[in-house]
């Protein structure tokens, strides 16, 4: 039994380095401000007595903090499959010594760049040597450092990083670590602010000046499991996840792609700045303006290295078909759901559509500016709609997630009890491709986020987390046999991005939308994935829910409740 899926690696571990002394830092004290003075006047010297050294032939002191550029490369019978960079960040001597606790963070730094990306080119090398999806692409996993500050506060260091191994695009992430000198720690950004009760409508504002109509869809893209908070923004604060600097601008906060929003709304600032926001930095972290690190750092580049590409242990072609032998050893087994077309389809071993389909009859309509979740399930005795959750005869857990933990490629079908697994399906394939019919992989990631069981027939929502214009053939419901396990039919596109579709009858009701497209409610045929009806909505639908002859719809905006005609 073979089981396929795509795998990823993002190295996002940080470290930091300190150069103390290059700024006073607003708050501090007149001693502080001499001491630092007298380290750069320390350091000059420094700089004329290694001179002398070399004259002399004495042991050269370094006197610099260096960022050196690595590069690595491997290659098969002359052809580069996979290439890479990494940095080693080295401080002056004299700071080694004041900051022994940095020394050791910047150890670990340099050891971990250094070993995972020469691991990650010889892994990649192995896989693209696979690879008939991108046969001329090389691989690559490139990552740059850049210090941002370094004062006697707050030391702070940015990495940039690219990778593609295989796939429809590559990824691109900012990540941060922000240092405290002495301490060696590394703050929460809630340490380093005073007063941030304002802090979520302040990157709202931000970001909206400077990408009009992007939080609408920083709201649909956002998943809340039920346990965070139903505000992004405030979620992030509370699980330290932002990627933040201060400088003497005053606060600024990079979203990378699928941070906030989808790979096409791309890399976003927002910058808040001192001046508006005087007491968001507490004091000891603002600076009076932002140092020129580029007369404090020397960048450097080293030769490049060569690797051999790692042997094959199983896993094979990222971006092709990629295999590797199961790792489950249950009673049970492993099942992939094919992949004939991306296009609409229906079996012929699906049934005739039915004759009769529910409809719905406004009730009540009730709008605002956005509709939290959370709070409408818990007025309506619901719960938040996620992949993971059981009825009355099965429990549904997804597996095997792609780029994020979430975006589950596997379906795990429980008893209601859930101590015994009664399916395993694969849906890499069907998600993500390639298909049948013109070996064509998905252009963005898909992945599961509803499943329901009806008689012998399991139904699942697919959906792709961005515009339609990344993805057109996405976000559709697909009907699964579950005697055969094969695909009965697939929707047309885009009926479906919903986290929740309801059943009644013979009827699916779901819904699709998103930022600057059509917000519909569909009524699709169970047999045939046929579109029945739409209806118009004022915002993308989030959850479907049913009482009795009554249907309840949570969108972005607007609560819904629809009588049900039969």
């Amino acid at each position: 039994m073979k089981k396929r899926f795509i795998c990823s690696i993002v190295s996002v571990a940080m470290a930091a380095v300190l150069l103390s002394g290059c700024a006073d830092v607003n708050g501090s004290s007149d001693d502080e401000a001499k001491e630092s003075t007298s380290l750069f006047e320390k350091n000059e010297d420094s700089k004329e007595k290694s001179a002398d050294a070399l004259n002399t032939g004495e042991q050269s002191v370094n006197t610099e903090f260096k960022v050196i550029k690595h590069s690595v490369s491997c290659k098969v019978d002359g052809k580069e499959l996979a290439t890479g960079t990494y940095p080693t960040i080295v401080l002056p001597d004299e700071y080694l010594d004041k900051y022994p606790k940095l020394a050791l963070s910047i150890d670990d730094f340099n050891e971990h760049y250094s070993k995972s990306t020469l691991e990650t080119v010889s892994e990649y090398a192995s896989w693209a040597k696979m690879d008939t999806f991108n046969e001329n692409v090389t691989y690559t996993s490139e990552n740059e450092a850049t210090i941002v500050r370094a004062d006697d506060k707050l030391f702070t260091l940015m990495m940039n990083c690219y990778d593609f191994s295989g796939g429809v695009h590559p990824n691109h992430w900012t990540t941060v670590m922000n240092v405290i000198p002495e301490t060696g720690e590394e703050p929460r950004l809630d340490q380093v602010l005073d007063d941030y009760s304002n802090l979520s409508e302040a990157i709202r504002v931000k970001l909206e000046e400077e990408y009009p109509g992007i939080s609408e869809e920083i709201d649909t893209y956002y998943y809340n499991d039920g346990t965070g908070d139903p505000d992004v923004f405030k979620n992030k604060l509370k699980e330290d996840t932002y990627t933040w600097t201060i400088d003497g601008n005053g606060l600024t906060l990079h979203f990378s792609p699928y941070d906030i929003a989808s790979y096409a709304a791309g890399d976003m600032v927002a910058v808040l700045p001192t001046s508006e926001y005087p007491n968001l930095i507490k004091k000891e972290y603002q600076m009076d303006a932002t140092q020129d690190m580029s007369s404090l750092v020397v960048n450097e580049e080293a030769e490049v290295i060569e690797v051999e590409p790692a042997e094959d242990d199983g896993i094979a072609e990222a971006g092709g078909e990629m295999e590797e032998e199961s790792s489950h050893d249950f009673d049970y087994d492993y099942v992939v759901i094919s992949n004939p077309t991306w296009k609409k389809y229906v079996s012929e071993k699906a049934k005739p559509a039915a004759s009769k389909h529910v409809s719905l009859k406004l009730k009540t309509e009730d709008k605002s500016d956005w509709l939290d979740t959370e709070v409408w399930a818990n007025k309506n005795g619901f719960t938040v709609a996620s992949l993971n959750h059981g009825d009355e005869n099965y429990y549904y857990e997804g597996a095997n997630p792609y780029e994020f933990d979430y975006m589950y490629n596997e379906l795990m079908i429980y008893n209601a009890s859930k101590d015994k697994v009664l399916y395993d399906l694969g849906f890499h394939v069907l998600c993500n491709g390639p298909d049948d019919e013109e070996n064509k992989e998905s252009t963005s990631t898909e992945y599961l986020n509803w499943a329901q069981i009806v008689d012998d027939t399991l139904y699942v929502g697919i959906k792709h987390a961005g515009y339609a214009s990344e993805n057109s053939w996405s976000n559709y419901v697909a009907a699964i046999d579950l005697e055969t396990k094969e695909l009965l039919w697939r929707s047309e596109p885009l009926a479906n991005n919903s986290d929740k579709f309801v059943i009644v009858d013979d009827t699916i009701i779901c819904g699709y939308g998103f930022t600057a497209e059509p917000d519909y409610i569909y009524l699709l045929d169970r047999y045939t994935g046929d579109r029945v009806d739409k209806i118009k909505v004022n915002s993308a639908p989030y959850q479907f829910e049913v009482v009795g002859d009554t249907l309840y719809v949570a969108t972005y905006n607007t609560a819904y409740e629809f009588e049900i005609v039969r």
